[in-house]
């Protein structure tokens, strides 16, 4: 499966995601997060969506943001999905002083997707699919065996 991102007006790759506090993340909110693979962690959230959400705090952790400041941020539990079939379960981080919404590496490799970007195109596709694409590619680019040769030989 591959999903398209897109660039937001900054040209930071964002993904249209569903975030939920339970399974059903057709009752929670869609979103619009910017692809950062610099975060180590899962999902980074303004902390309004506690309330909004109705997300369960877990307790508190520590990030160091890019600056080298460092901030406590809450954690949840939260549902996020690319579409409808494809959910995951994770902890999110909820930061008091962020605007933004923030996908990372843990993200990635949750979902287990590989991430793809051209100066107009961002793609988000399944490991599967991708180990498959490599394996057709390896195939098809192996060297085909040397055919037999045939000697002809004239007699005078």
């Amino acid at each position: 499966m591959v999903w398209a991102g897109s660039f937001d007006s900054r040209g930071n790759p964002v993904l249209q995601i569903r975030i939920a506090a339970g399974a059903d993340v057709s009752a929670g909110v869609e979103v619009t997060a910017i692809i950062d693979t610099g975060y180590t962690g899962f999902v980074l959230l303004p902390a309004q969506f506690i309330v909004s959400l109705g997300l369960r705090v877990q307790g508190t952790t520590v990030v160091t943001l890019a600056d080298e400041s460092q901030c406590i941020c809450f954690v949840a539990e939260a549902y996020v999905g690319l579409d409808e079939k494809v959910i995951k379960q994770g902890i999110v981080t909820l930061e008091q002083k962020s605007k933004e919404i923030l996908i990372g590496m843990g993200f990635l490799r949750q979902f287990k997707l590989a991430l793809t970007m051209t100066s107009k195109t961002v793609l988000l596709i399944d490991e599967s699919a991708l180990d498959d694409l490599r394996r057709k590619a390896t195939t098809s680019n192996e060297p085909e065996p040397p055919s037999a040769l045939s000697v002809s030989v004239r007699q005078n």
